[in-house]
């Protein structure tokens, strides 16, 4: 049975500083370097598990901002629990669309631990998405779904196109998954009459000849649904086509 990957934290001191070895050392122990927003838009959830149990010793998730300021979370030593923040800002710090979330990693209080590598905590998954009903998700809209028929001649065919629309009002995307092609979108999901047609990852996709025999006649419902980069329903919209 093959697992999936999973991101092992692993410290090794190389002596203590002076002759205390009963001092209690601090280390932020960087996993990741980000240039996040931190306006309240996006949500952490990771599934992590502390696997060190020295005494005196404590471990948690932590995030820096630019701000200074720090937040951290317990990380537990039960396996699979998960730690969740609704909204990602700093504590202690301020709200806006100048504050970015620069840093997450493992943050560790020990004592000398011996010259031998140790392991600090395990990482199952990180997750880091926008808030599901945040305004630079909620008005973007799927529009103008439409069969065109493109080529010439031996090349001839038709394709589904349509167009999605941005907010006039929708936040900066900096540091957000954004793509210049399908915009908030990661991908669309195509179907006709309730049935799966495809996946495309651009705004138009070849129709295959079943599909294209379907929309003869009377036509039939087809449904474009867009899919956010966090897996998410982001948009859908149903017309009624024939070619």
């Amino acid at each position: 049975m093959v697992g999936s990957t999973q991101c092992v934290v692993e410290v090794q001191s190389f002596g203590p500083q002076g002759d205390d070895k009963d001092k209690i050392y601090e280390r932020f122990l960087l996993l990741f370097k980000l240039d996040m927003p931190a306006d309240g838009s996006l949500s952490l959830k990771m599934r992590a598990q502390k696997l060190l149990t020295a005494p005196d010793t404590h471990v948690s998730a932590y995030l820096r901002f630019s701000d200074a300021t720090i937040t951290k979370r317990d990380i537990p030593e039960l396996g699979d629990a998960s730690m969740s923040l609704d909204s990602i800002g700093p504590v202690d710090g301020k709200l806006g669309k100048d504050v970015r979330l620069q840093e997450l990693g493992i943050y560790l209080q020990a004592p000398y631990l011996g010259e031998d590598a140790v392991r600090v905590a395990v990482v199952q998954d990180i997750c880091i998405s926008l808030q599901p009903r945040h305004a630079c998700m909620g008005d973007w809209s799927i529009d103008d779904i439409r069969v065109e028929q493109k080529g010439d001649e031996e090349t001839r065919h038709w394709r589904l196109c349509w167009a999605f629309e941005r907010p006039e009002k929708a936040q900066d995307m900096k540091g957000l998954p954004y793509s210049d092609i399908t915009g908030l979108f990661s991908y669309f999901l195509l179907r006709v009459d309730g049935m799966a047609v495809g996946r495309a990852y651009a705004t138009e996709y070849v129709l295959q000849e079943s599909v294209v025999e379907m929309l003869k006649g009377e036509g039939r419902e087809v449904e474009v649904v867009g899919v956010g980069f966090d897996g998410r329903k982001v948009a859908e919209e149903r017309v009624r086509l024939k070619v």
